[in-house]
């Protein structure tokens, strides 16, 4: 029998998020958004989409409703661009499937640390930075002139 992996302490992990406006609708993200997370760095511990992850394994589905101003705290230092959004409903329906588990190199935990201590800054503001190896180039509504410092982003 196969062991297979869950999530847990410093392991990689590969999501994609749908959401809606209802629990069977994919009106706000249709197409996955794709997200990696170093799962555990974070500076003030584990945030709420964390604690649903844990110890599930790949394949596995986790289905939240969260309010619109619960989405930074629910995401943490692992926010995706697309669900900040002050046109968003009052509520919407995230479905989170894990797409992978492994572990994380030991220079992807030392770039997510430095993200997430500012190492790494956008000269437009956005706040285009997180643990995430997309979020240091997503500068969604970064002005032309916008660099990424420290990220190569």
């Amino acid at each position: 029998m196969m062991n297979q992996q869950t999530v847990g302490t410093l392991k990689k992990i590969s999501l994609s998020l749908q959401a809606g406006s209802g629990s069977d609708k994919e009106d706000i993200i249709s197409a996955p958004l794709f997200l990696e997370i170093i799962f555990g760095i974070g500076q003030e511990g584990l945030t709420p989409l964390e604690y649903a992850l844990s110890e599930k394994s790949r394949g596995d589905t986790v289905q939240v409703v969260l309010k619109r101003e619960e989405i930074p705290g629910f995401f943490g230092h692992n926010l995706p661009f697309e669900l900040v959004n002050p046109k968003l409903p009052d509520t919407i329906h995230v479905r989170i499937r894990i797409e992978d588990i492994g572990p994380a190199e030991g220079r992807e935990v030392v770039q997510a640390m430095a993200a997430l201590a500012g190492d790494c800054a956008c000269s437009c503001g956005c706040g285009g930075h997180g643990t995430s190896p997309s979020s240091c180039e997503d500068h969604s509504g970064c002005a032309d002139s916008a660099s990424c410092e420290g990220c190569g982003g």
